[in-house]
């Protein structure tokens, strides 16, 4: 795959429209990929903007996201595997327009018995403080109204309001940490395609079987990113790199930007991929 660096949260049209292309470019080349379709979005208006932080006052759009609606009021990345002679809708990329960024209902309680990892390790960025007094000043967003089997939220805690984390909460109602930021999400939803359920990865069940076959076929790196957390010898003893991470690497032997993990991704791979 061609390198490309991840948004950094610039204002930098050429640079997004760069990261989206690249994943694309990277899509169409692999075997059985089909009717890979980016939804043209144009930035939302600053009234717009403003608007939103009024009306959910005292949230604000963290410097990074705001870029991103700057550049594209939402992002819409699909596509398809062709399965059996039909084609078969599979990866979903997918951000909400700020229409569709609304405050989810949650309850501050299943969060706080979600913010300590079952596993008992520990993982950067710290997790969000959840009080004894049920987790009052939390607000929450809908980041992704496409996950129908959970939800994946902004979530704030105040009386920070200008840097939330990405939490995702399951069938179950258990809240699991996933990123630290909007861009380190963003990272990893292009790092893992918008395969099906791959946020499962950051929960204590974990990827179910027929997720982690997608994955292995289509974004093998982010396996081998588990396995060398869990075996610190794995990378030492093989290091030839399979058939799809190889299409994961630029022309002159680095690893893209655009598969980079997010600061906090080696210590998050104890919880999936």
């Amino acid at each position: 795959m061609a390198s490309a660096p991840p948004f950094n949260g610039k204002a930098d049209g050429d640079e997004l429209a760069a990261v989206c292309a690249a994943v694309v470019t990277h899509l169409e080349s692999l075997e059985g990929v089909r009717n890979v379709q980016l939804a043209p979005c144009v930035g939302a208006r600053q009234g717009a903007l403003h608007a939103w932080e009024r009306h959910n006052y005292p949230a604000q759009l963290p410097a990074e996201l705001r870029a991103f609606y700057e550049l594209s009021d939402g992002l819409s990345l699909t596509w398809s595997v062709e399965h059996m002679g039909d084609e078969l809708p599979l990866g979903c990329m997918h951000v909400n327009d700020l229409k569709r960024l609304v405050r989810a209902d949650i309850d501050p309680a299943e969060l706080r018995t979600s913010s300590v990892p079952a596993s008992g390790r520990s993982r950067s960025p710290p997790f969000i403080s959840i009080g004894a007094d049920g987790g009052q000043g939390l607000m929450a967003f809908d980041l992704d109204s496409t996950v129908y089997d959970g939800q994946l939220c902004l979530l704030y805690c105040l009386p920070a309001t200008d840097s939330p984390q990405v939490w995702f909460q399951d069938l179950s109602r258990a809240w699991y940490f996933v990123a630290g930021s909007f861009g380190d999400y963003l990272r990893l939803v292009l790092m893992h395609l918008g395969l099906p359920r791959w946020q499962h990865a950051y929960t204590d069940v974990g990827l179910d079987p027929t997720a982690k076959q997608w994955i292995r076929l289509f974004a093998p790196h982010r396996l081998e990113a588990r396995a060398e957390f869990e075996d610190p010898g794995a990378r030492a003893r093989s290091r030839r790199p399979t058939a799809g991470a190889s299409k994961a690497h630029s022309s002159n032997g680095r690893t893209s930007a655009l598969f980079r993990p997010p600061a906090h991704a080696q210590s998050s791979a104890a919880r999936g991929v």
